[in-house]
């Protein structure tokens, strides 16, 4: 608004005293004038093609119609040239350069058509005139503000490209490792599941009907832990793992010393002793450690609250913090990462500030791998 009052007063200004000949009109319509050639630049953001297209026809009519002032005609295409940015921030780089020669061409028509047809007929000053009044100087400062709006406006939408598709890249490549990392720990849970399959088979085998008791047991142990295995395999079809080194699997029994060697102090509460599938544990455990993490760092606090509830159908995860609120500073791709992980046994995780302050993580995850699906 400020804007538009201070372009409205440089207008009625260049009606009322410029330095060449002063366009003819009661003072009212002057500034009648003046208010419609800075009106347009209100709408410029909501609405940025309407309101250059508004700007640009006001300018052009005040300026075949006389009401400009003589040796600043171009201060009526000022409003213009603002208008003209958020086009050009918006556009692509072709419709910018072609509203841009619209616009060119026909302030050079009407300019043309004030010095040949207006100008001559106005009252000649009676004070020596401050600067040229000729067409090619008018033409060439339009020409000017008009060229330097749409370049701005262009390098700056240019620029916003370039963050965005910096921004998806990397939240893609963050995806994309942390899809590799799960399979490589899921890899251990698949290759650990696989080798106690591998020892009862032995057992079952060598045991034969003499036992059936025992070879039974051990058949009914396969038959579990190879379901359980099927349905880790299936989340991570495809992923390598690079080294062949077997780690322990962290879970939800690994939780208080995370808690205790976090260097928060940490409320932990773990309800129900269901015992989860080994990726599932894992993935607890990593969305556990990794809100943790942005409690220390971004959330300027010492201590958080944890819940882990295994008592239902799904495992409930919930990390509170009282620090300051705020969407963690960086890249945002360890939440990403805790989403994918959520995702990929059917569960959900959201994140974000708490209306009473602070921050939370939630997390629900089927425990069933039947729900999961």
């Amino acid at each position: 608004m400020v804007a538009v009052a201070l372009l409205a007063l440089v207008q009625l200004w260049a009606l009322l005293d410029p330095p060449g000949r002063v366009a003819v009109g009661p003072v009212w319509a002057m500034l009648l004038v003046s208010c419609a050639l800075a009106f347009p630049v209100l709408a410029r953001r909501r609405w940025p093609l309407a309101a250059f297209a508004a700007a640009l026809a006001v300018a052009l009519t005040a300026t075949v119609a006389g009401l400009v002032g003589g040796g600043v005609v171009w201060i009526a295409y000022l409003p213009t040239a603002l208008a003209l940015y958020p086009v050009a921030v918006a556009g692509r780089t072709w419709r910018s350069l072609a509203v841009l020669g619209t616009a060119i061409t026909l302030a050079t028509g009407a300019i043309l058509a004030y010095y040949r047809w207006v100008l001559p007929g106005l009252a000649v000053p009676t004070l020596p005139v401050e600067v040229p009044v000729a067409w090619p100087v008018e033409i060439g400062l339009v020409t000017v503000l008009l060229g330097g709006s749409a370049g701005i406006g262009g390098a700056v939408a240019r620029r916003r490209r370039i963050a965005a598709h910096l921004v998806a890249e990397s939240s893609r490549r963050a995806v994309a490792e942390e899809r590799l990392r799960i399979a490589r720990e899921l890899h251990d849970v698949v290759g650990h599941s696989l080798s106690l399959i591998a020892v009862q088979a032995t057992v079952a085998n060598h045991l034969g009907p003499g036992s059936p008791d025992a070879a039974g047991s051990a058949l009914r142990t396969i038959e579990s832990t190879s379901r359980g295995a099927l349905a880790e395999v299936r989340r991570v079809l495809g992923a390598l793992r690079s080294d062949a080194e077997l780690t322990p699997i962290p879970g939800p029994a690994d939780l208080p010393g995370l808690a205790a060697g976090s260097g928060l102090a940490v409320d932990l509460t773990l309800r129900g002793d269901r015992e989860l599938p080994a990726g599932l544990g894992l993935t607890v455990y990593r969305i556990v450690q990794e809100a943790l993490t942005n409690v220390l760092r971004h959330a300027e606090t010492g201590s958080c609250r944890v819940l882990v509830d295994r008592t239902g159908p799904a495992v409930l995860v919930e990390v509170l913090d009282d620090g300051r609120g705020g969407e963690p500073s960086g890249s945002g791709n360890g939440l990403l990462g805790l989403r994918e992980r959520a995702a990929l046994f059917g569960g959900t995780l959201s994140a974000g500030p708490r209306a009473e302050g602070g921050f939370a993580v939630r997390a629900r995850i089927p425990i069933d791998v039947e729900e999961a699906r």
